[in-house]
């Protein structure tokens, strides 16, 4: 993955934001951003396209809320980020659908990277399946009441060139954090029973399925030249036939602070990681901050 030298941000107005920037400031602190640009959506509620201003000028109600708006963003923003490593910091408010807003900036800007909240229970705004589906960008997930702190990253494995992405990016966080551990997870799928149900799917299947696995993990290290012992090798079977329910429940029992995952791949068994299975993993894994590594 190229450096991340522009993140946008967006800010729902909720007490997440606070969260979020905390957290935006700290992974500029490992991964120094040169511009972070934080912007609020002001949706049009009405479902009037007012594109001649007529009716803002009119009542003379949105121009006062921008200011109002703007105004406390840059109070926040300031509170946490005096005393941040230097970055160009820009604060905006704009009007219209939150998501076309949003889709707009990112090409825009030619951002690099989207950080954007996650809340435990889904609101009424847009779904980081929906923002996973279709936003082309690097995108950071923020939980809500996260801790800026990292002790433990995993990766979740394919063996494609954007795992060899994803575990670069944990090797960069690791040399500002000396002491974060990164695991690297590879799920070994199991053969449907009721499909192949002639098939014999006992411990010597597995055995053979985890040895081909550690081949092709050492051949992708080899590859993209990271030394093995910069990380943690994990081999699991995938004993629910749901890659994104086991990446969840391995994160929240082994105490993930982040995880970094490659959100698509051209590889047989990076299929595995393409499209419902990434979009699924996003939405239920709502405790641990997700950075999806793009082509």
């Amino acid at each position: 993955m190229k450096k991340l030298k522009s993140a946008i941000v967006g800010l729902d107005f909720t007490e997440i934001d606070d969260d979020l920037i905390s957290y935006t400031k700290f992974m500029h602190s490992l991964l120094s951003f040169e511009k972070i640009h934080f912007f609020h959506v002001i949706p049009n509620l009405l479902g009037i396209n007012d594109t001649s201003g007529a009716l803002r000028e009119h009542y003379s109600i949105v121009e006062p809320i921008d200011e109002q708006v703007k105004n406390n963003l840059e109070e926040k923003v300031k509170r946490v980020f005096h005393s941040a490593p230097s970055a160009e910091v820009e604060i905006d408010v704009f009007h219209g659908s939150p998501y076309r807003k949003m889709i707009e900036l990112i090409e825009t800007c030619q951002a690099d990277l989207l950080i954007v909240g996650k809340k435990r229970i889904n609101g009424s705004g847009i779904t980081p399946r929906r923002i996973a589906h279709h936003v082309k960008c690097n995108i950071l997930y923020v939980p809500e009441q996260v801790e800026a702190a990292i002790e433990r990253i995993m990766v979740p494995t394919d063996f494609s060139k954007l795992t060899g992405d994803a575990i670069r990016t944990a090797l960069i966080i690791k040399s500002k954090l000396p002491e974060t551990k990164i695991t690297n997870l590879h799920l070994v799928r199991r053969l449907p029973s009721d499909y192949y149900f002639g098939l014999d799917q006992n411990s010597g299947y597995v055995d053979l399925m985890v040895d081909a696995a550690q081949s092709a993990y050492q051949k992708m290290m080899d590859d993209e030249g990271i030394p093995v012992e910069d990380c943690e090798e994990v081999h699991m079977n995938d004993d629910y036939g749901n890659v994104a329910r086991h990446l969840e429940e391995y994160a929240r029992q082994k105490s993930i602070d982040l995880v970094i995952m490659g959100a698509k791949s051209h590889s047989v068994i990076g299929n595995l990681f393409i499209g419902s299975t990434t979009e699924r993993f996003v939405e239920y894994c709502r405790s641990v901050p997700v950075l999806l590594v793009r082509e």
